[in-house]
């Protein structure tokens, strides 16, 4: 015996009895869980992606801080090395 679907594969929708209150409502439901799911895996990457960030983030604050250091090493070791030019001639 073939499916009713086959028999009625050209009727529109509208033509097919409608489904009863309870299996709209389990339907429903059991999409709600599957976006439920999904929803909560969608927010653990966020926070993954959050915490690689911040990681990212302190990393370049410490660059920049050693980056500032040197700088400021450099800066006083070029004006020590102007000054003795100074003296020398």
């Amino acid at each position: 015996m073939l499916p009713i679907g086959v028999y009625f594969r050209n009727k529109p929708e509208w033509d097919f009895p409608p489904l009863s209150p309870a299996i709209q409502l389990a339907s429903a439901c059991r999409d709600l869980e599957v976006t439920k799911k999904k929803l909560e895996g969608k927010l653990y990457e966020m926070k993954e992606r959050h915490n690689q960030m911040d990681k990212r983030w302190e990393k370049l604050q410490e660059k920049e801080q050693l980056l500032r250091e040197s700088f400021i090493h450099f800066n006083k070791s070029v004006q020590v090395g102007c000054w003795f030019l100074k003296i020398l001639p």
